[in-house]
């Protein structure tokens, strides 16, 4: 899988967890069911279903280290569906990286102090959007060529 496809997935799989702890939820439950509902319209509802289990999961964990565990098993598993939905379908990088910058991370700033901090992915790296969407949509069209040539 490309490096930045990669990192893509991972950001937004660590952005769905930690929203999954907050007040804000719903905005990931409808980043990722619009994402499904245009890659896979038959998938879409179950892995809403899916999403809102796992919210359950969490909030029912109660104290502080076995949420911390059960989010850090949530970051790996939506870490994995979202590198599968790019290595089937890696344009839909585009769509992704809009979710990440104009849902899911809006909805992280807006988090409540008290909420789960970020806490770095893979090299240290928490969940950041820099730079322009239209900066980040230039680089993915020329990722994606690279994938279309192999």
């Amino acid at each position: 899988m490309d490096v930045q496809l990669e990192r893509l997935a991972n950001d937004a799989g660590l952005a769905v967890a930690r929203l999954l702890a907050t007040d804000d939820w719903q905005v990931a439950e409808r980043a990722v069911h619009r994402l499904w509902q245009a890659a896979d319209p038959a998938r879409a509802p179950m892995v809403a279903a899916e999403l809102r289990q796992s919210r359950d999961e969490l909030v029912g964990t109660g104290a502080a280290q076995p949420m911390r565990d059960a989010r850090d098993a949530l970051v790996a598993e939506w870490r994995a569906r979202l590198k599968r939905l790019l290595v089937v379908d890696p344009e839909r990088a585009i769509a992704l990286a809009a979710v990440l910058e104009e849902d899911l991370a809006p909805a992280l700033r807006g988090a409540a102090p008290g909420e789960l901090p970020a806490e770095p992915g893979p090299g240290g790296r928490g969940v950041t959007v820099t730079g322009s969407f239209s900066d980040f949509v230039t680089g993915m069209n020329v990722a994606l060529r690279g994938v279309h040539d192999r």
